[in-house]
């Protein structure tokens, strides 16, 4: 079976170019050309699961020092502090909402319905018709 090969990866400023030159890998190459491919991607998810052990220490240490930093600058009655070359750090209040639960979708729904049955029912047909997407990934699983 003939597949078509991925595109070779480039700097941005060549993103009109990333695009697959179309070329098909005949099959008397295919299974060295997959391996390749194979070995190629594991060296990336290798990289990658590195990477993202290094940024989850530093996003941990981050959220370690944030509330100092925060209580510092409450303390002191500053909403900014000047970083010279590397820009400003500010205290704002971000707006955030919980996630919806279906007894709270119910008691919505009740205030406004004025009836716990059709409440009920309604906050479980919502939940229970819910839209599923599947898409098709690749997971991989150490020995």
């Amino acid at each position: 079976m003939d597949f078509v090969k991925p595109p070779d990866l480039v700097d941005s400023e060549d993103d009109d170019e990333a695009e697959s030159d179309g070329s098909v890998v005949e099959d008397g190459d295919t299974n060295e050309t997959f391996k390749k491919y194979i070995r190629e991607w594991i060296a990336l998810d290798n990289a990658i699961v590195e990477y993202r052990k290094e940024i989850n220490d530093r996003n941990k240490r981050k959220k370690q020092l944030t509330p100092f930093i925060i209580k510092h600058m409450q303390d002191i009655d500053k909403e900014f502090c000047n970083l010279g070359d590397s820009g400003t750090l500010e205290v704002k209040q971000r707006k955030s909402t919980t996630t919806l639960k279906k007894d709270y979708v119910a008691k919505l729904l009740q205030d406004i319905l004025k009836d716990d049955k059709k409440a009920q029912e309604s906050a479980e047909y919502i939940f229970n018709n819910k839209e599923v997407k599947f898409v098709p990934v690749l997971k991989r699983s150490s020995k």
